[in-house]
């Protein structure tokens, strides 16, 4: 098992010129030409790296096989963890849909704003056909709508805005899936 700094060299080596110096490598990863020599020995003995002499001032680190495997499982423990969170947040993203349309006072959603949370809301959206969807960008813009929902996709909280129902989505994010 690798430690996050463990981790990080592996995947600096991967990303950056096998020649790359040990102060660089530290300077990339935020931590002291120390600790990387040190990290670089223990991954050596560990056999997930190895070394040439290019000649007496300089290295070339490699990822061996092992290390590569090892990255590799890195990464799909990453994108595993990344697609949880992206079903988490779909749905609780359409549970409170779900829970503000039972009321059945609202007949339009609007989404107010861009960003990273449009491609899932969008995709929740497709549940609810029977809705007028608008797209808006701009804050003046939302006066004009009455009982709608309104899905604020931008960091700032909008409040209450005539009888619209305001869902603040990143705001959501951060208290409930983060």
């Amino acid at each position: 098992m690798l430690t996050d700094n463990e981790a990080e060299i592996l995947k600096l080596l991967v990303e950056l010129e096998p020649t790359i110096s040990q102060r660089d490598l530290a300077s990339k990863a935020g931590i002291s030409v120390g600790l990387v020599n040190f990290l670089l020995h223990r991954l050596i003995k560990k056999g997930y790296v190895y070394t040439s002499n290019l000649n007496r001032r300089k290295m070339r680190y490699v990822l061996s096989t092992k290390g590569i495997k090892e990255l590799t499982k890195l990464s799909y423990h990453f994108m595993i963890k990344v697609i949880n969170q992206y079903k988490n947040l779909e749905f609780q993203i359409r549970k409170t849909l779900q829970t503000t349309l039972k009321s059945g006072y609202y007949d339009s959603i609007i989404i107010y704003g861009n960003g990273e949370l449009k491609p899932i809301v969008n995709h929740c959206l497709q549940h609810h056909p029977q809705f007028k969807i608008t797209k808006v960008e701009e804050l003046k813009d939302l006066n004009q709508f009455h009982k709608s929902i309104i899905l604020n996709l931008k960091e700032i909280s909008l409040g209450k805005m005539n009888d619209n129902k305001v869902i603040d989505l990143v705001e959501m994010v951060g208290s409930k899936v983060c």
